[in-house]
């Protein structure tokens, strides 16, 4: 899975354990809508959209309950890290996460039971911050090898896959998916939001 490949070096992606409709609400999307043409629209708002109008969210049903939320436009931030859209998505024990990618960074954002648990920096594989291993959650993450000790040395699985395929990794630690280039893919639902992080 090649996510910079398909998108460049600016994107964000959400994952919540929601129906996609509730998921895009916390997002702030009102009225999400089916998208035929969701790559060009946003590529086109992402060049010459005006900010006012919002970021135009893309969102997926995946297996097990799961939606994919796809932000391609970060010029205000991404939504999917937007602390009120990590505590929604993830609260009365749900789970939600973004991973975003920058020119220089891939950060992941990891929310559980309406608070924010951990950022994990799929670049190095570990943990900058530090994470409480006992979470199931990053217990799940340290089990396939992203280091969450003061060393910052991943091992395993985590140690050979990093960037786009440690992401991958993680995507398949926290929820049992298998992310392919598919999930990627039109159709899209979705809409603007206008919530900003």
């Amino acid at each position: 899975m090649d996510l910079t490949g398909m998108f460049g070096e600016g994107w964000a992606i959400t994952l919540a354990h929601h129906r996609l409709g509730t998921a895009l609400h916390h997002m702030g999307v009102p009225d999400p809508r089916t998208l035929p043409d969701a790559f060009n629209q946003a590529a086109y708002h992402a060049q010459n959209g005006d900010l006012d109008d919002g970021v135009l969210l893309l969102g997926r049903t995946l297996p097990d309950g799961w939606s994919l939320i796809l932000e391609l436009d970060g010029r205000t931030g991404w939504t999917g890290i937007a602390s009120e859209v990590l505590t929604g998505l993830s609260a009365d024990g749900n789970t939600a996460f973004t991973a975003c990618r920058t020119p220089d960074d891939l950060d992941m954002y990891i929310a559980h039971d309406g608070a924010e648990i951990a950022e994990l920096d799929l670049v190095s594989a570990a943990f900058p911050q530090g994470a409480d291993t006992t979470h199931p959650l990053i217990a799940a993450l340290t089990a396939v090898g992203f280091d969450a000790s003061d060393d910052l040395t991943p091992t395993g699985e985590a140690a050979e896959d990093h960037d786009d395929m440690g992401l991958a990794l993680a995507i398949r630690a926290l929820t049992g998916l298998n992310l392919t280039t598919h999930d990627l893919t039109p159709p899209f639902i979705g809409g603007f939001t206008h919530i900003r992080p």
